[in-house]
This record gives C-alpha cells, structure tokens and sequence, in this order.
C-alpha cells in the first residue's frame, strides 16, 4: 500500500472510483445520472485541490483531495474508495494520512470541514468529527451532515 500525489492524468481512474463508490450505497442509477457532473473528476480539479491516491500492486484503488479555505481552515472534499476495497481499513488509512499531510503542510491548521454523505458519517463520527449543520441535497428530504473537526496543533 502507498499513498502518492495523483496527477490530472488521473483522472478518468479517480471519477470511475468515485462513481463505483457511490453506487455501492444503493442509489439508483438515476440518481447517479443526475449527480454525473458532481461525480466526474476533471483534469483541473487538480489545479486548486491537493489530490492523492492510494495504490495496491500499483492499482488505485482509492484517494482523497482537499483544498485550503483559509491558512487556518482546509476542506475535505473527496473520499473515494473502490467497492472492493471498502471495509478493509483502508478510508482510514486515507483520514490519517490526510490529517498527517495537512499539519504537516501547515502546522497551524486548526479546522478540517466537509459534507458526508449520509451513509458515511458514522465513519467520521468515530474519527472525531462532529456535526454542526445540515445540507439539503439533490434528493428532497435528504441532508448532508456538514462535518468539522478541531485538529491538535
């Protein structure tokens, strides 16, 4: 296993991923045609996100990207992990290398935020995020929990 920076040639890899990702929640293949745009991955995404991959026997099989809201303040916008490989530790091996790399780029980062998708706050939940806010998706009567956590300085 190894986490690496992705490049914009990735991807076509890290949008198959994340569209694998999200219809192993069960949403129906018209909901995951509507959220075509939000799911597709384009070469300039890398231009203001920091995006890194996860690599087995030099497969991606999963990655994470980010950008910076403030010096103080990063977003957590993508966490994707290949159907095949979920449950197998390895979204916690990308939150830990995600928080490892942030301090490490700006030591005073203080705040990390993001939107989970319903299915997936409990895995943030268990890692110290909380929930402060909801957001209404593109499904009536489904929210995102908009989620923060205080990092250590």
């Amino acid at each position: 296993m190894t986490i690496q920076k992705a490049q914009s040639t990735d991807h076509k890899i890290l949008t198959q991923i994340t569209k694998l990702s999200k219809a192993h929640w069960g949403y129906s293949a018209k909901q995951l045609k509507i959220w075509e745009g939000e799911l597709t991955i384009l070469p300039h995404h890398f231009d203001s996100h920091e995006v890194f991959k996860l690599l087995d026997e030099g497969q991606v099989v999963a990655y994470y990207s980010f950008k910076w809201l403030t010096a103080t303040k990063v977003y957590l916008e993508n966490v994707f992990i290949h159907p095949d490989y979920i449950g197998k530790g390895y979204g916690k091996l990308l939150l830990f290398d995600f928080e490892k790399r942030i301090k490490e780029m700006k030591p005073t980062t203080q705040t990390v935020s993001l939107d989970s998708d319903p299915n997936a706050a409990s895995f943030y939940l268990k890692y110290g995020y909380q929930t402060i806010s909801k957001k209404e998706s593109s499904i009536p009567g489904r929210y995102l929990p908009k989620m923060e956590k205080q990092l250590n300085t």
